[in-house]
């Protein structure tokens, strides 16, 4: 058993990585593969743990970092890196933060219609600046905000069911477009370690539950000699949501 077998090893994965990459570049017969990450947060873990994950299902990713925050320009205003890179696969990872122009409670409906028909606009031509470069695109959807300013009022949770799902769902119109489950992700780590003290670290709960992002990678990749629904199923067997 590997420390990348399910239940995993994460203090062995996060305190060992550099050894573990090694060990696994050592592997003959590796696929390679072109990753682009454009950001919204910080993604230095993120592409570390998908890096090691990848590379131990049989893939050599080689990445291409975008700037901090600049998911939107490094995409639509590209200075010709990104395309040069050619990624077969762009990785998207924003966060609710990054949604812009959102409603507030002062708006009317047509005011509130407006900004996200607005913002849908600009992710769309996003999306369409990713796809001419002919990638799969793997986004994450939007998680619910911190601060819920109305509470539980009805209208301001339909709001944030509108950020949460509308612009991200329209991935699914385009078969090289794959949603990562973002959402699910933070809201199982926060059910696991609701008023727990112990194994509630953050890294940890990150790594365990990247498993929805990396299902989508594996899906991307058809020279696999693994399915990638057999590993779907197996994770979904070990990992009973509670």
């Amino acid at each position: 058993m590997t420390p990348f077998d399910y239940p995993y090893d994460c203090d062995t994965i996060l305190q060992k990585k550099r050894r573990l990459r090694r060990e696994l570049l050592a592997q003959e017969g590796l696929i390679p593969k072109k990753i682009a990450i454009l950001s919204g947060s910080t993604i230095g873990e993120v592409k570390n743990v998908l890096e090691l994950f990848l590379l131990h299902h049989g893939i050599a990713p080689e990445f291409y970092e975008g700037e901090y925050a600049r998911y939107y320009e490094n995409a639509v205003f590209d200075d010709g890196s990104l395309r040069a890179f050619a990624p077969d696969i762009i990785y998207v990872h924003t966060t609710v933060k990054n949604l812009m122009g959102l409603p507030c409670p002062a708006d009317t409906d047509v005011q509130a219609e407006e900004k996200l028909a607005a913002e849908t606009l600009r992710w769309q031509s996003f999306w369409d600046a990713c796809l001419s470069m002919d990638a799969i695109v793997i986004q994450n959807n939007f998680e619910f905000p911190n601060v819920r300013v109305m509470a539980a009022l009805k209208h301001l949770t339909d709001a944030d069911a509108a950020c949460a799902y509308c612009a991200p769902q329209r991935l699914w119109r385009n078969t090289r477009r794959r949603i990562a489950d973002f959402l699910s992700m933070i809201s199982t780590i926060s059910r696991r370690n609701w008023g727990s003290t112990a194994g509630s670290r953050l890294p940890c709960g990150m790594l365990i539950n990247m498993r929805w992002i990396f299902r989508q990678f594996l899906r991307c990749v058809p020279e696999l000699p693994i399915s990638s629904k057999a590993f779907t199923e197996k994770t979904k067997k070990a990992s009973p949501v509670t």
